[in-house]
Formats: structure tokens, C-alpha cells, sequence
């Protein structure tokens, strides 16, 4: 077991996934790859992104100059490397009615 397989192992095991079926989905146009995994009747996504392959997310500001000079991440706007965003989706779409308990 290669040290990714090992770190994805111990927070699929920290979760309550460590016997979960992993059943490879498609990639999308990055070099993240995701995993459904299946645990008798819970399911989860995994998504892998290994850090630094990626090149930096484009500043909010920057000027269409500026993103060519960056790379397709910053011209295409993707979030790059930054799980953050991912986290920040997944906390947006769980808050959605009728799931959403608000204060």
C-alpha cells in the first residue's frame, strides 16, 4: 500500500468506512478522481486529489491577462487544488429544504 492509499485508508476507517465496497466514478477535467463507497446501506463519495498537481485557483480580481498567464485553472475559473470549495458545496447542498434546520 502505497502512503496516498494509506492516508485514504485511515480517514475512510476514521469515518466508519474502513470495509466499504470503493467503486470507481468517472474523473471530471482535473486530476481529482472519486469513489462511491458503499457500506451496506450508507453511501459516501470520495473524492482523491493529490496536492500540488494541480495549479493555483485564479484571485477574484484578476484580469483576463493575469489568468492566461496562470493556466487553464485560473482561465476556466475551477477551484484548483482548493478542497475547501468542494467542503464548502457539499455544506451548501446538505443546508438545502428540506433538510436545512435553521436557528
Amino acid at each position: 500500500m502505497n502512503a496516498l492509499e494509506s492516508v485514504i485508508f485511515a480517514v475512510m476507517r476514521d469515518a466508519g468506512f474502513a470495509d466499504a465496497q470503493r467503486i470507481p466514478l468517472a474523473q471530471d477535467a482535473s486530476t481529482r478522481s472519486y469513489e462511491r463507497l458503499k457500506l451496506g446501506d450508507r453511501t459516501a463519495i470520495l473524492m482523491k486529489a493529490p496536492p500540488g498537481l494541480e495549479n493555483a485557483p485564479c484571485p477574484p480580481d484578476a484580469d483576463s491577462g493575469t489568468r492566461h498567464a496562470m493556466g487553464w485553472n485560473a482561465l476556466s475559473r475551477l477551484a484548483a487544488g482548493r478542497v475547501e470549495a468542494f467542503v464548502g458545496v457539499a455544506e451548501h447542498l446538505l443546508c438545502m429544504p428540506p433538510r436545512c434546520r435553521q436557528p
